[in-house]
């Protein structure tokens, strides 16, 4: 790398801003702007002033995270809000060890709050889903039998993706990325290859609606190589759709098709045998949404971004009331950019009853995209009412 790259690498590594730093330094946001992108060279003092304060960030995360896992610790079960009544929890067994059966029950337990935030959004049991990630590290820390310390560990993983997607639904990137990062560190020491490739496809999912997709096709590149012979078709399919969504992103629109094409295929033959959670909703959902995205630039591909968002609602678990928000609302922007100014109120005031209905920050700034697109029509009477529905919901 770059002087200036090895500067910015150094400062996001503990997460600061530009403005950040500068408001710790002797220099301008300005002039470290062009350090940090080679404009000037660097001087020797800036590397040292940098240095000193990624150290001194560097400890005080390290401090607060010991903090907050001790915090966490003496929660316990009762005081978590948002735990199941009568749902397994961690025994009181001094920090020794966990068996086959409580590993069970935490699995189990690992999926139903994944569904539960696939539901309803906003990271309703975040903190509950934290403290099982803390304790399970102890015990792994403590854990001498390899088999049962790297079952712990792939249980772990599951319990850091979910806290992922809910720090990813409440718009906390940066934790999100934390989580992300925590849980391929947990698969890999667990070597499973499953719990991996979901890391990498989740990581490879944020840096695109971060807007990214050179890092994001690095991750799924990466899933590809890991996923090949190794995980279900499910999985496989889904990682074909991240490398689609990536290459869409990058507008290369033939190598989106190839992808799609190929996840179409594994879906058919897919049986869930890996227990993804990925099926044809996802899939119709995923790919229409990219779709979607091209055609505000090709209004051509409106109709068939349509389509298939309504395959995906036809085939969406009701009960999974972010997804369809989302669904309704590509839905309702697809038909309002082929001039079908009716349906399109009508499936927008439909959307805007269902993103009520969750706490996801990502239909928020969906609700807020319709919203700017339905200003281009503001002489239609049937968009004005649409944009007073939107208006009054996000006011809520």
């Amino acid at each position: 790398m770059t002087p200036g790259q090895q500067l910015r690498a150094a400062r996001t590594a503990v997460d600061l801003s530009l403005g950040d730093m500068a408001r710790r330094l002797p220099w301008s946001k300005a002039a470290l702007g062009f350090y940090e992108t080679d404009q000037r060279p660097v001087p020797s003092e800036v590397i040292v002033a940098y240095t000193e304060v990624v150290g001194q960030e560097r400890r005080r995360l390290a401090e607060e995270d010991d903090m907050r896992r001790r915090a966490l610790l003496s929660l316990g079960a009762a005081a978590v809000p948002g735990l199941i009544a009568g749902s397994p929890f961690l025994p009181d067994n001094g920090l020794k060890s966990l068996g086959d059966t409580e590993l069970d029950q935490l699995e189990t337990l690992a999926t139903h709050y994944r569904d539960w935030n696939e539901r309803t959004g906003g990271g309703l049991q975040l903190r509950a889903v934290l403290v099982q990630i803390v304790q399970l590290a102890e015990l792994a820390e403590v854990d001498r039998n390899r088999s049962r310390r790297a079952r712990t560990f792939k249980v772990m993983a599951r319990f850091s993706q979910t806290a992922a997607t809910m720090f990813w639904d409440t718009g906390d990137d940066g934790k999100a990325r934390r989580c992300y990062e925590f849980a391929l560190h947990a698969s890999v020491e667990a070597r499973d290859r499953y719990g991996e490739v979901k890391a990498l496809v989740g990581m490879g999912r944020q840096e695109l609606i971060l807007g990214n997709p050179g890092e994001a096709q690095e991750l799924t590149s990466r899933a590809l190589e890991r996923a090949s012979g190794h995980v279900s078709a499910a999985l496989m399919a889904k990682v074909y759709t991240r490398h689609a969504w990536s290459k869409s992103s990058l507008s290369d629109i033939n190598e989106f098709r190839r992808s799609t094409d190929l996840a179409a295929e594994l879906l058919a033959d897919a049986n869930d045998d890996g227990g993804s959670s990925f099926d044809l909703a996802e899939f119709a959902g995923t790919t229409g949404a990219r779709l979607l995205e091209m055609a505000h630039e090709d209004r051509s591909l409106a109709a068939e971004a349509a389509s298939s968002i309504e395959a995906a609602i036809t085939a969406r678990d009701p009960q999974k009331l972010r997804s369809l928000a989302l669904d309704q609302l590509g839905l309702a922007q697809a038909r309002m950019l082929q001039g079908e100014l009716e349906e399109a109120c009508m499936q927008g005031n439909r959307a805007v009853e269902t993103a009520t209905r969750t706490g996801s920050s990502h239909v928020r700034t969906k609700l807020e995209n319709l919203r700017a697109l339905a200003a281009t029509y503001e002489n239609e009477s049937c968009v004005a009412e649409l944009r007073d529905h939107i208006d009054t919901a996000l006011a809520a």
